[in-house]
């Protein structure tokens, strides 16, 4: 509401046309109907601006219009010129809609852009945006010791400052007065301004409600997401580049290696992605070679040099080319189908070289391997680091059906403009190597053979 009233503001005093952006029409007729004309109607010295005739998409303040507008509609984003755009829950928008949306400003000469909703995952939409401004926090000076309080600086919730049923201190424990602060920027000089606001910091919040929810582990992304306005993921759901890197050993990748088996993800425009594995000694799997090829008559050499068993490729884009790899090495690779939603086991098929898997399984399998750090790296180089990255770029999200109310857990890309061809080689090397273990595909349902050796490492709940 506070950015809708600036908006108005805007039109009325400079006569700036606004646009502001909800993610779908259903949000949008909601919260105007329900918040924003009856705010209009109960306030003379805004009413006095906006025309009677006005709907829910057009509000005409002034000599100016203020749009409100879903996201999804083509012409709604490429129409409309303005001089101020702002989204509201930012995060829930498609990248690609919000940049055709920004445009509507290019012909102004003042382009303002604000975003505002609450964060999703680390280093992503909102909280990206946030991290590149100069990051204003609300400090509160305590009134009894004068410990000048900033809560949330390392995205970390302490249950101390809200046990007692009211806001503390983090010095002297005593109540805080939340009102009485002040924005802080820690990055003063950057640019872009940005805010960092939290359900703590309201005057009339429910703080022992904070503390019950804070002792609720499973809505622990929904409580940092939307009760403290903070980014959240843990390894359940996603892997970060550092938890992967300190996989890496002292060795440098071998040139050459036995018993292999290998994952090839397909991308003719930027490289194919090739992903070698073997058995380890004291962790489940050893990467020994990782490439980028322009070519798939490239990966012939180095599939031959370590003594490649079995692999298995990405279907997809190019059948063809994927065939004609699987012909010519004569029964030791496979063509690997993403299919969402299957039951049972993979369906591993001789006959036609194929295997068709429920993609989030098969993704999960892979993601314990690395939650577990059950996989050995070579030393660091610029390769482990793009795979550290292409791995980290996958996140396991959890979509509730708005009819039924069941829930279907999904990987999703983090950034969509950041690569994840990596992270998928390696889930079809991880494949191929439960295949080449010995499984038989009868048997085979997770993609991993787990050797005695390495089972005391495992997790009860993998067990």
């Amino acid at each position: 509401m506070t950015f809708v009233q600036k908006v108005l503001h805007a039109a009325t005093t400079r006569g700036f046309t606004g646009i502001y952006y909800f993610p779908d029409d259903g949000a949008m007729y909601t919260f105007v109907q329900g918040r924003v004309d009856p705010m209009i109607d109960r306030n003379p010295d805004v009413e006095k601006y906006v025309k009677k005739t006005n709907n829910a998409t057009l509000k005409n303040v002034g000599l100016a219009q203020v749009y409100f507008f879903g996201m999804k509609g083509k012409t709604q984003k490429e129409s409309t010129a303005a001089d101020i755009v702002a989204f509201d829950e930012y995060d829930l928008m498609n990248p690609e809609d919000v940049d055709i949306a920004e445009q509507r400003v290019a012909a102004s000469e003042h382009k303002i852009k604000w975003r505002l909703g609450n964060p999703t995952f680390p280093d992503t939409g909102i909280d990206a945006l946030f991290k590149d401004s100069d990051m204003k926090y609300w400090g509160m000076k305590c009134p009894h010791c004068n410990r000048r309080n900033f809560y949330l600086l390392d995205n970390k919730f302490d249950p101390a400052w809200v046990e007692q049923g009211f806001l503390a201190c983090q010095k002297c424990r005593k109540p805080v007065d939340v009102t009485a602060g002040e924005w802080v920027p820690f990055h003063p000089g950057r640019p872009r301004s940005g805010y960092q606001v939290s359900r703590l910091f309201a005057k009339n919040a429910d703080i022992l409600k904070i503390f019950t929810d804070s002792r609720r582990s499973v809505f622990t992304q929904n409580f940092y997401n939307r009760t403290l306005g903070l980014a959240w993921t843990d390894t359940q759901t996603r892997v970060t580049p550092e938890h992967v890197l300190k996989m890496c050993g002292l060795f440098p990748m071998p040139t050459m290696a036995t018993g292999c088996s290998a994952g090839i993800d397909v991308n003719p425009v930027d490289g194919h992605r090739l992903v070698i594995s073997r058995p380890g000694t004291d962790r489940l799997r050893d990467i020994v070679h990782l490439g980028v090829y322009t070519s798939l008559d490239d990966m012939y050499e180095p599939l031959r040099r370590f003594d490649v068993k079995r692999w298995v490729i990405d279907a997809q884009p190019d059948k063809e080319g994927a065939m004609k790899m699987a012909k010519a090495f004569r029964g030791k690779g496979w063509l690997c189908y993403y299919q969402d939603n299957r039951k049972g086991p993979y369906d591993w098929k001789d006959e036609d070289r194929t295997v068709t898997v429920d993609r989030t399984q098969s993704l999960d399998a892979s993601h314990r391997i690395l939650r577990d750090s059950l996989l050995g790296l070579p030393a660091r180089t610029g390769m482990v680091e793009d795979f550290a990255n292409e791995c980290s770029n996958l996140v396991r999200v959890l979509e509730k059906n708005e009819k039924t109310g069941a829930t279907t857990a999904r990987w999703v890309e983090l950034v969509a403009t950041k690569r994840t061809d990596f992270r998928h080689a390696f889930n079809y090397d991880v494949l191929a190597g439960g295949y080449a273990a010995g499984e038989t595909p009868a048997k085979q349902s997770s993609g991993i053979l787990i050797p005695p050796n390495i089972r005391d490492l495992m997790k009860k709940e993998w067990r």
